[in-house]
């Protein structure tokens, strides 16, 4: 009795740990975050701050053509382009992680 009790429960313990393989796979490495992960994060959060301040200067020049006169408006234009710019990168971002 006492043998099949223990028997069984190694059972259980062998099928939940196979049923949780792909959950508990990262954190039994024991690797931590690996340096291309952070490089790669670094460098798209680079990007994302490029682009937006690209499209920004892109929205300050559209402004002063529309409203020359106008301190505001190529500010307000400047900051619709980052802004438009950093949802489209958002966008992407999570097509991308989607796929993976």
């Amino acid at each position: 009795e006492a043998r099949c009790a223990i028997l069984r429960k190694e059972m259980g313990n062998r099928e939940y740990a196979e049923m949780t393989e792909d959950i508990t796979r990262s954190s039994t490495r024991g690797q931590g975050l690996r340096m291309s992960d952070f490089t790669r994060e670094l460098g798209f959060g680079t990007h994302v701050l490029t682009l937006m301040f690209a499209c920004f200067m892109g929205g300050l020049v559209a402004g002063r053509a529309i409203a020359p006169d106008s301190q505001s408006i190529p500010i307000i234009v400047g900051m619709i382009g980052g802004f438009i710019a950093m949802m489209v990168e958002a966008l992407l971002f999570m097509l991308r992680e989607g796929k993976t």
